[in-house]
């Protein structure tokens, strides 16, 4: 089991900033309608995503099948965040280099801690099996809803 694994420094960029709202004009109708577009921050992050991991695997294929994602986020402060606001980010950059298509992701673990003198967000990605996956997520139910913690 080959893990990829890249490591962004700095504080990572949440959906909430990905996007803004704008009114757009449907090419087909002329019809005006609410959208979004990516921010200028969103852009900036998604392509420092896109190349770090392009600068450690521009030889790899992308990964085809299933595949299971841990994202680890060290901030610079304890502030309240949702972590899960800061992956979508994440999974669209590295669709087409680390994937195919983010819809092959059947695991994704999200973590989050601080250190002040380094923020960053460490990324792994493995391939994965179906048996695999479907152990992991018998463990992950009998710790969650059973308090069963497996010993190793």
């Amino acid at each position: 089991m080959k893990v990829r694994k890249i490591v962004m420094f700095g504080s990572p960029i949440s959906v909430n900033k990905l996007y803004r709202p704008q009114v757009l004009r449907s090419q087909k109708t002329g019809k005006s309608y609410h959208g979004r577009v990516v921010t200028s921050k969103g852009k900036i992050w998604k392509l420092q995503v896109k190349d770090a991991y392009f600068l450690k695997y521009r030889d790899q294929e992308p990964l085809t099948g299933p595949l299971a994602i841990q994202i680890t986020y060290y901030f610079p402060d304890r502030r309240w965040r949702d972590v899960t606001n800061y992956d979508k980010p994440i999974l669209d950059a590295l669709v087409g280099l680390a994937y195919k298509d983010d819809s092959q992701i059947v695991t994704a673990i999200l973590h989050k801690a601080v250190d002040p003198a380094s923020p960053r967000t460490e990324i792994r990605i493995v391939k994965v099996t179906m048996e695999e996956h479907n152990e992991s997520m018998g463990i992950i139910r009998s710790v969650l809803f059973f308090g069963n913690i497996p010993r190793m």
